[in-house]
């Protein structure tokens, strides 16, 4: 690796479209309000690849998406971010959970709706360009 040429990462994992906001998750039989709410990817994956070219490193990321709108946008604004998606297909809706900070600087809950879908050795993927990767995770 030269100077001018900036390391390559792939990060192998799922991603979710998540809801954040400021409130906090009911109680049985209530019902809460998240304040100043706003939609990201997410997910182990999603944030480590999302951090990668921040760090001024190529990311590929290796992942599944569902077959809906959802898993369309998660992917797109990934490579907004400047993050390669190689995504498999999943039948079905894309993961989506929601997120409660239960005060400023505090704690937060998730409440995942779905199964996580990370990509998998059969998916037919270029696994390949896993070999001109200087690091994987």
């Amino acid at each position: 690796m030269t100077a001018a040429t900036r390391p390559r990462v792939a990060v192998i994992g799922h991603i979710e479209w998540l809801t954040h906001g400021i409130g906090s998750m009911p109680a049985p039989g209530q019902i809460t309000y998240l304040a100043e709410p706003f939609d990201e990817p997410a997910g182990g994956g999603g944030v480590s690849a999302a951090q990668v070219p921040k760090l001024g490193a190529e990311c590929l990321f290796f992942t599944a998406v569902g077959s809906d709108a959802t898993g369309e946008a998660a992917g797109r604004r990934l490579e907004a971010e400047g993050v390669t998606v190689r995504a498999a297909r999943r039948d079905g809706p894309h993961t989506r959970a929601v997120s409660s900070v239960v005060r400023l600087g505090g704690d937060r809950a998730i409440l995942v709706i779905g199964q996580a879908a990370s990509a998998r050795m059969e998916d037919s993927l270029p696994w390949e360009d896993l070999a001109t990767c200087d690091a994987a995770c």
